[in-house]
C-alpha cells in the first residue's frame, strides 16, 4: 500500500501546482490484478484497485485545470520478478508458459509495449484522454482464464487449483496454509494424495513457496 497507493497519492499532492501550472499528464502503471482479483493476493490486487480509483478520480478533480492522469494497465510482463522473488528457472518457465496459453493472443505483453502507451498518453495525441485505464494486455482481461497462484509454481499445483477441478482442491487449498511449514520440510500432509510428495519436495526448494503467508 506504501509503495502502490500511497506514495502516487503523495506525489500527484506535491506536484499538484506544478501540474495545474503546465497543464501537465499523470500516467500511473497499475496491473490486471487492480481489476481481475488472485488468490493469495489480496494485498496487491487491493493496492492496484486502489491506485486506479485514485487515477479516475484525480482525473475528474483536476480536469478543469486542463491536468490529465490516466493508468496503464499490463498484464504477465517477462521481468525479473519472480526470478528476485526466488523461483527456480523450471517455475519461471511454467508461469511464462501458462500466460501465454492462457493469453487470448498466445504471447505475452513486452516491457516495450506497456512503454510505447505510457508515451502515448503524454503526447499531444492523448489530449482528451483522461480517467482511463488502459489495459496492454493481449486481451486477458476480458478472459476467465490464467489465473496463477503465488507460491510455487509445480504442475501438480496448477492443476489441483483451477476452479471446476474435485472437491479435495478445498482440503488441498486449507492444508497448504495451515500445514504449510510442516509440508515444506517434506512431511507428507495427505497421504492419500500422491502428488503430494512430488509437489513438496519440488517446492521445498523455492524461497518464493518458504515465504508463504509473509509475501500475502
Amino acid at each position: 500500500m506504501d509503495v502502490n497507493v500511497r506514495a502516487p497519492y503523495v506525489l500527484l499532492n506535491f506536484f499538484q501546482d506544478m501540474l495545474i501550472a503546465g497543464k501537465g499528464c499523470v500516467v500511473n502503471v497499475s496491473c490486471i490484478k487492480g481489476s481481475r482479483p488472485q488468490p493469495g493476493l489480496m494485498s496487491y490486487c487491493m493496492s492496484k484497485a486502489g491506485l486506479e480509483m485514485m487515477s479516475k478520480s484525480a482525473a475528474l478533480e483536476l480536469a478543469r485545470f486542463g491536468v490529465r492522469v490516466n493508468c496503464v494497465s499490463a498484464s504477465f510482463l517477462n521481468t525479473n520478478l519472480y526470478r528476485q522473488a526466488g523461483l527456480t528457472e523450471r517455475e519461471i518457465g511454467s508461469v511464462w508458459q501458462k500466460e501465454i496459453d492462457t493469453n487470448p493472443m498466445q504471447r505475452m505483453a513486452s516491457i516495450e509495449e506497456v512503454c510505447i502507451q505510457i508515451i502515448h498518453l503524454t503526447s499531444q495525441h492523448s489530449r482528451k484522454i483522461t480517467g482511463q485505464v488502459v489495459n496492454v494486455d493481449g486481451g486477458k482481461n476480458l478472459s476467465i482464464r490464467g489465473q496463477q497462484t503465488w507460491w510455487g509454481m509445480s504442475d501438480n499445483q496448477n492443476k489441483g487449483l483451477e476452479v471446476g477441478e474435485s472437491s479435495g482442491v478445498i482440503d488441498f487449498f486449507k492444508s497448504k496454509f495451515t500445514n504449510t511449514k510442516k509440508s515444506l520440510s517434506g512431511t507428507v500432509i495427505n497421504p492419500n494424495n500422491p502428488d503430494i510428495n512430488s509437489f513438496v519436495e519440488e517446492n521445498s526448494t523455492s524461497q518464493w513457496a518458504k515465504k508463504d503467508q509473509t509475501l500475502h
